[in-house]
Parts: structure tokens; C-alpha cells; sequence
């Protein structure tokens, strides 16, 4: 009888034991599950949406590719681009002469190595007709350009200060123009003993952290007005969201009045005095003489707008991933109606696919701006569409293109397959363009031919050179015939 109640308090003891160690948990469990608010919950879908890596990023690696070019490592690069097409009243007769203009630019560059490649062609209808070469080793920098020149015309760096003041032509003629503008130069002038220019300093990065803090009372006012911001979760059905948008959770975003007319009025004044900043005493007094508006002035345009348009009102809705997958508003403002929407989605990045939609009516007549931008990662496409219209005014620009030779971080090809642009009657063109970026590959050729010392040449040297290039563009049938074409014969 004793050994059962022993049994019964020790069953007793730990049912208690147990209770307690499971309502402790749950205190614990209470305090670390705290339920969002909705204020919350819209900062971290926001903060996710537009911090998410970019779609171009993910695929490429770019800021690997920079951050090695920053660090001075060899690479090399190239861009080509052709007018397809041209036409509109800007360019009258002129549009069928440039259509088919071309050029394109590969260069390599190995800055620890002091080597630049750089080659540029020009071309028309399919026919390159010019190439310039320019390469750099050390302190010579040598030009190419084979249609005009057999062998390459130099300049040295390093024996700049001599050949200035030498008998060559360029050095009489550098004399001479420093006798004739050189004002009050001593008669004795003569270049610097340490005289010279390091043409490599170009291709430096030097120092790039540049400061882009904002200045404290921009930030300030942005959290004053961030504070008083409201934020309300409402239910799907009252959001009337369009077909096709995805959302867990929908909630409205109230901006005060007061609250965006006090932080337009910092950055407005922020504008007037970094524009303040950059003008001389004499601009300044000229300024002056102007009705330029003041602080009071600024706070009545602000007050009356700000009542004009009232508080804005944003409707946001969140997928169950965290994601903000669409945005609207709609402002009245003086009997004219702006409406405002935005969507995002995508399959990696909600940023892959973007469409944005701005459109109001004034005085009747209605204006509208959208444009939509989708990457596919799959396919390695991109696509970009915007359109502006306002009467019988319309603007349009369309692209295309697609990747290739992706290894990311290290290399990439980009094919513009078509970049259209059409501004209602004045002008409309077609380009198409490709690109490519290797920090892999850093080919740069020896120079080779005949070798012109351009500052150490006399006049009768140079002579044989100008007659040179003029006797190989008479025989070039195709960069004489298009200087035929361009009047330029």
C-alpha cells in the first residue's frame, strides 16, 4: 500500500514537472514568436523586393568582373553598333546616307604590364572602310592605320622635353608658338628639367570610394517623414487587385501631407544650395538681379501643392515568399486624375519581370507613361519597352538582346539584337549593337612595319608622310568612294 502512494506522488511530481518545463517553453516560445505588425511586415517585404540581387547580377557576376578591373587586373573588351535603319524630319536627306553606318572597339588592357591595345573600325553598308590602332608599351604610344599608312607613326613619352625643343618641325613650331603667344614669358623660357607626362595615369582607378552619404538633415527628414507613415492591412477583395497578380497579404501605406511637403521642402532647399555652391561671385550678383524664389517662397508652392494633392495613398500587395508583387495609387489633383501601378515577378528575382504604368488626364487630354522590362534567366534574354504619349505627341523605345559566353564573374557577351526608337514624326531609328567584357583573356600584339617618329621628324620627312596618306587614299577605291559619298572628295 505504501510502495503505490510512493508511486502515485513520484507519477504526481513529474506530471507537475512536466507542466511546468511545457508552460515555460511557451512563455519562451511567446516572447520569440511575436506577431508582426503590418508596419513591420511591409518594411521587410520592401527591403527584400528592392535589395534582392539584380536579375543581370545573378546571371553575370558584374561586380566580380569591376571589382578585378579594379584591382588593375588584365582584361579586355570590345562594343560594335550599326544604324540599321533612320528617318524623320530631324535628319531630312542626310537619313539615307547614315543608315548603314557602323563602327565598332576591341581593346585589351594590362596596366601591371604598362600594355593597351585599342582597335577601332568604321565601317558602312557592311564594308569596313577605316581602322585606327592605337597601342601603348611603356612609355611609346604608337598609331595604326593601315588604309592610310604603311607602318605606324610613334611619340615617346619619355623623350617628350627633347623633342619640344629640338630642330625637328614640331619642335621650330612649338618654339615658335611660344614666341608668339607667349606673352610674358622670360626670353630664356625652357621646359622643366623634370618635365613629362605618364600617360598611364589615365588608366588608374586612383582613389574610387566616393563619399555618397547623404547629408544628415536629408536623412533626418526622410526618417521624420518615414515616422508618420501609416500602415493597415485590409483584405483581398477590398484591394481589387488585377488578374494574375500573386498576394498572401495586402496592405495601404498613407502619406501624410505634412509629412512629404516637409521633406520635399529639405530637398529643395538642399538643390537651391548645392546649385548656390557651384556658381562664381559673378554669377551670383547676376542671380541677384532675378526674382529667385526664398525659404517662405518654396513653403507656400509646397503648402499649396501638398493640399492639392492631399495624402497618398499606396495599396501594396505581398506574396507568401515575402515578396511586394504590385503597387497602386490614384491622386486627384485639381479635378485631373493620376493613376499609378507598378508590378514585379519573376522566377529567381522579383525584379525579372517590371511593368509600371503612369497615366492621368489634363484639361482633357490624356497623358500616360509605361514601360516593362522582363529577363529571363533560363534563356538568357532581356527585353526593354517604355512609351510616352501626351496628344498627338508619342515617344517609343524598344530592345532586345540576349547573353552568351557567360562565365560568371570572369566573361560575358551581350547581342543587342535591336534598340528602336521613334519620336512621332521628327525621328525614328533602328540600332543593333553587341558587347563583351573578359577578364580571362588579355591578347595585345607587338607593333610591327615602319616606325614614323612623329616629334623627332623634319619638314621634309613629314612631307614624305602627308604625301604617303594621300596617295593611298586615291588608290583605295572604298574610303575614296565614301568620301564621294560625303561630299568630302
Amino acid at each position: 500500500m505504501k510502495k503505490t502512494e510512493n508511486m502515485n506522488k513520484r507519477k504526481t511530481h513529474k506530471k507537475r514537472l512536466v507542466s511546468l518545463i511545457a508552460i515555460f517553453a511557451l512563455l519562451i516560445g511567446c516572447t520569440s514568436c511575436k506577431k508582426e505588425t503590418p508596419r513591420e511586415a511591409l518594411e521587410k517585404a520592401f527591403d527584400k523586393t528592392f535589395s534582392a540581387e539584380s536579375p543581370v547580377e545573378n546571371l553575370l557576376g558584374i561586380s566580380k568582373i569591376n571589382e578585378a578591373i579594379n584591382n588593375n587586373e588584365p582584361y579586355s573588351s570590345g562594343l560594335s553598333a550599326t544604324i540599321e535603319n533612320i528617318s524623320g524630319e530631324l535628319f531630312g536627306d542626310y537619313a539615307s546616307l547614315i543608315s548603314g553606318l557602323g563602327f565598332s572597339s576591341d581593346s585589351a588592357l594590362d596596366i601591371t604590364k604598362k600594355r593597351y591595345q585599342s582597335t577601332l573600325g568604321i565601317s558602312y553598308g557592311g564594308t569596313t572602310y577605316f581602322t585606327v590602332g592605337v597601342h601603348l608599351d611603356g612609355s611609346k604610344l604608337y598609331l595604326t592605320v593601315p588604309q592610310l599608312l604603311n607602318g605606324n607613326i610613334s611619340l615617346d613619352f619619355s623623350s617628350l622635353r627633347e623633342d619640344l625643343v629640338s630642330d625637328s618641325f614640331f619642335g621650330q613650331l612649338f618654339t615658335q608658338l611660344l614666341t608668339t603667344y607667349g606673352g610674358s614669358l622670360p626670353e630664356d623660357f625652357t621646359l622643366p628639367e623634370n618635365f613629362s607626362i605618364d600617360v598611364w595615369e589615365l588608366f588608374t582607378t586612383g582613389d574610387m570610394n566616393i563619399d555618397t552619404t547623404l547629408p544628415k538633415n536629408i536623412t533626418d527628414a526622410y526618417d521624420e517623414m518615414n515616422k508618420q507613415i501609416a500602415v493597415e492591412e485590409i483584405k483581398k477583395n477590398e484591394a481589387k487587385l488585377p488578374d494574375g497578380v500573386s498576394a498572401k497579404n495586402v496592405y495601404t501605406m498613407t502619406i501624410p501631407k505634412k509629412a512629404y511637403k516637409d521633406f520635399a521642402a529639405v530637398i529643395v532647399q538642399f538643390g537651391l544650395d548645392s546649385f548656390f555652391e557651384l556658381l562664381d561671385d559673378e554669377n551670383l550678383s547676376a542671380l541677384e538681379e532675378l526674382d529667385m524664389p526664398d525659404q517662405e517662397d518654396i513653403d507656400d508652392f509646397l503648402e499649396d501643392l501638398s493640399d492639392t494633392i492631399g495624402d497618398i495613398v499606396l495599396t501594396v500587395a505581398v506574396t507568401k515568399d515575402g515578396y511586394i508583387s504590385y503597387m497602386t495609387s490614384t491622386l486627384d489633383i485639381d479635378g485631373s486624375t493620376v493613376d499609378f501601378s507598378a508590378s514585379f515577378s519573376g522566377k529567381k528575382s522579383p525584379l525579372e519581370e517590371v511593368d509600371v504604368k503612369v497615366s492621368a488626364k489634363i484639361d482633357g487630354e490624356k497623358v500616360s507613361f509605361s514601360f516593362t522590362q522582363k529577363y529571363d534567366s533560363d534563356k538568357k534574354t532581356a527585353t526593354y519597352n517604355s512609351k510616352i504619349s501626351a496628344g498627338d505627341f508619342t515617344a517609343k523605345i524598344a530592345w532586345e538582346g540576349e547573353y552568351s559566353n557567360v562565365e560568371k564573374g570572369k566573361k560575358y557577351t551581350f547581342n543587342l539584337n535591336y534598340f528602336e526608337c521613334d519620336f512621332s514624326e521628327d525621328m525614328s531609328f533602328t540600332i543593333s549593337a553587341s558587347n563583351y567584357m573578359d577578364i580571362t583573356k588579355c591578347e595585345i600584339s607587338d607593333v610591327t612595319g615602319r616606325e614614323y617618329e612623329l616629334l623627332k621628324m623634319d619638314q621634309s620627312a613629314l612631307l614624305g608622310l602627308v604625301t604617303e596618306v594621300m596617295v593611298n587614299v586615291q588608290n583605295d577605291p572604298m574610303l575614296s568612294g565614301l568620301l564621294g559619298i560625303l561630299g568630302l572628295e
